[in-house]
């Protein structure tokens, strides 16, 4: 008996974290991280862009009409740009690295 309550538990938790992720990732406001080799453009309503992430380039342009950005992209862990923006203006950052496929990726979000 004991062991089937037990399951019950460990069962429910995953749900509840499953549940959390799905809330997490799909969240108007959460930011999202993307890595080599990469790319796509995406609309959300008030919220649209495309971004790029290469061995040597990651790129972001986002724009939204109703709320403030942040966009980085990061070539070999030390190349940064990164920008904060105000609302109905474009966020735009590149960064250019070597062949180097480490720490390079794109993130941005709604603030």
């Amino acid at each position: 008996m004991k062991q089937q309550g037990k399951k019950k538990v460990v069962g429910l938790a995953a749900a509840v974290l499953a549940a959390g992720l799905c809330l997490t990732v799909a969240g108007p406001a959460s930011a999202e991280t993307h890595y080599p080799t990469s790319g796509t453009s995406f609309n959300r309503g008030n919220y649209w862009g495309n971004w790029t992430s290469t061995i040597t380039r990651s790129a972001v342009h986002t724009n939204s009409f109703s709320n403030h950005q942040y966009c980085k992209a990061v070539q070999d862990r030390y190349i940064i740009q990164e920008a904060h923006t105000g609302i109905n203006t474009s966020c735009d950052v590149i960064a250019i690295g070597t062949n180097s496929a480490h720490y390079d990726y794109v993130q941005f979000n709604m603030e």
